[in-house]
């Protein structure tokens, strides 16, 4: 069987009556809070942090904090977001509010992200400026200041010290920010606009979500290649998060107030030695999570391959309603459509 890299797709079955949705008013960003084994969604519409278990169910974390609030970052036992304008941060087990610095100036605190030594990030969109704020002390500075344009996206790069930023801007490059000093570096050009997340899973690939093409792209480790175009949803990609545990990406649709698990996998486009992008429509599916079944959006006579997440094999299915009878839980979703490359499913762990 040969199928593109694109065309396998997670699926999660919910158990019977499982409401998914309900609680999602615009869902700006996610992280995956692996000690509680659930996700968190800041919901940008009521200020609300939703969570979402492993089973799909979801419920509220933080009622009404702030309208407007965005990234999140978890370091420890608080869950870090970005307010407009200031940061907060909220205990992950009892949901209070234990750190705010309200940043005079700010225009529009957007994503964050934490370095190795304390020290919080928080990319200012319209203000052009990149905060860095102790945590310690609550003391905060203008760390790069009119130096990025529409600075989005942010994420923390240790063993390089510095910052990898994607803006919301025309043609907007993947730039980096040195620890060190604050100067600025482009680390590749792209064709890509209006940028909103950028992430990296345990494989080593980095991810970037479009607002201008509503879809998500992957770069490889050293960002040596063309982006590939992983996935897309009209729905509205934001600001999406890696689950290292399960080597997942996790998806916040705005839009259309869900959200979306991706499988991550070791097939990078450096590995795969093609230095141009790859545009391949991918497969989708509605709803994903599901109670029952889903269908697969314009496959009415395919056939598709069930697996679980050992990789064994469940059912093989034909036409574009797939998934009834299966038990709640994870499994993978791979196309039987001819294309140029084998492609293996990776055990969700």
């Amino acid at each position: 069987m040969k199928t593109t890299l694109s065309a396998v797709v997670l699926l999660i079955a919910l158990g019977a009556g499982t409401a998914f949705g309900q609680f999602l008013n615009w869902p700006e960003s996610i992280v995956f809070d692996a000690a509680n084994n659930r996700y968190l969604l800041s919901n940008y519409a009521n200020g609300y942090i939703v969570q979402v278990d492993s089973s799909g169910v979801q419920s509220y974390f933080v009622h009404a904090e702030t309208i407007g609030i965005q990234g999140l970052e978890i370091r420890g036992n608080t869950v870090y977001v970005g307010s407009g304008l200031s940061v907060r941060g909220f205990d992950l087990t009892t949901g209070a509010r234990v750190f705010y610095v309200p940043i005079p100036g700010a225009v529009n605190l957007n994503d964050v992200t934490l370095d190795s030594a304390g020290n919080l990030y928080a990319s200012d969109v319209y203000g052009h400026t990149i905060y860095k704020v102790e945590l310690a002390t609550g003391n905060w500075s203008a760390f790069a200041r009119d130096s990025i344009r529409f600075p989005n996206g942010i994420y923390s790069d240790p063993p390089n010290n510095r910052l990898l930023v994607c803006s919301f801007r025309y043609h907007s490059p993947i730039q980096a920010v040195s620890l060190a000093d604050s100067s600025v570096s482009t680390v590749t050009a792209t064709s890509l606009s209006n940028f909103d997340g950028l992430t990296q899973d345990s494989f080593g690939s980095f991810y970037a979500s479009s607002w201008n093409t509503t879809a998500i792209y992957k770069f490889d480790r050293n960002f040596s290649y063309a982006p590939q175009l992983l996935y897309h949803n009209s729905g509205g990609p934001a600001d999406i998060a890696c689950n290292r545990r399960d080597n997942l990406l996790a998806v916040p649709l705005m839009n259309s107030n869900r959200m979306e698990l991706l499988p991550c996998t070791p097939y990078g486009i450096a590995e795969r030695g093609n230095p141009e992008s790859r545009t391949s429509p991918g497969l989708s599916v509605r709803p994903n999570p599901f109670a029952s079944f889903t269908t697969v959006p314009g496959r009415n006579h395919d056939e598709f391959c069930i697996r679980d997440d050992s990789g064994r094999k469940i059912e093989t299915c034909f036409g574009n309603r797939i998934g009834q009878g299966l038990a709640p839980g994870v499994y993978f979703l791979q196309s039987a459509s001819g294309s140029d490359e084998p492609v293996r499913v990776v055990k969700a762990r």
